[in-house]
């Protein structure tokens, strides 16, 4: 089986991959991101290759199928499709993908009901990632009830940063966080479970 590197996989035993013609069109996809970050003004071609746009954030912008079991989807089902925006500091790509991909590997993996599964990535840069879409709108409650709950599990974050509507949603009917590129913490919030994440991936693809 085609794993990506570093993913227990025994449970989402299934490499989600991009379809053929999201294989296709995803270097056109990411012209459009290095073109522009207001994706709005790229509507109609966006439209015209099949992909909705869904958001953006600080350091990556997400994207889905247009339709539902149609020949241009880019993705096999309900999945996003993230790509990061050409950031790159000295001749190193550096974006939101890799931390993501490092807290899932350290992190997220080993604690499914809490994270949703990175199922598969760009192996050379990490300049895409795929992953489950969430869906619903989660309360207040809910995300105290998560944030308390991985205290208790020596897993801190910030709440007002990341925790919160936008970051989580329902994945498999629990709450889950789907937008973690983000600082995590152990031993009461002192030290990084992932401190270098861009010599961490580096070493994911050696």
């Amino acid at each position: 089986m085609n794993e990506a590197k570093g993913l227990n996989t025994t449970k989402y035993n299934i490499i989600i991959m991009l379809t053929q013609y999201g294989k296709e069109i995803l270097p056109e996809l990411i012209e459009i991101v290095d073109e522009n970050t207001d994706f709005y003004d790229y509507y109609d071609r966006l439209s015209d290759i099949g992909v909705t746009y869904i958001g953006r954030g600080a350091r990556r912008a997400v994207f889905a199928n247009q339709y539902d079991n149609d020949s241009s989807n880019i993705l096999n089902g309900e999945y996003v499709l993230k790509i990061d925006f050409p950031k790159v500091v000295n001749n190193i790509h550096i974006g939101g993908n890799k931390l993501e991909i490092a807290n899932y590997i350290e992190v997220g993996q080993y604690l499914n009901k809490y994270f949703v599964p990175v199922t598969n990535y760009d192996k050379k840069n990490a300049r895409w990632l795929i992953m489950p879409m969430t869906k619903g709108t989660v309360s207040q409650h809910d995300i105290d009830n998560y944030y308390f709950s991985l205290a208790d599990k020596n897993i801190h974050m910030a709440r007002s940063y990341g925790l919160n509507n936008s970051s989580m949603g329902f994945h498999e009917g629990l709450v889950k966080l789907h937008d973690y590129d983000i600082r995590i913490y152990k031993n009461a919030g002192k030290d990084m479970y992932v401190n270098n994440f861009t010599e961490y991936f580096s070493k994911l693809t050696d």
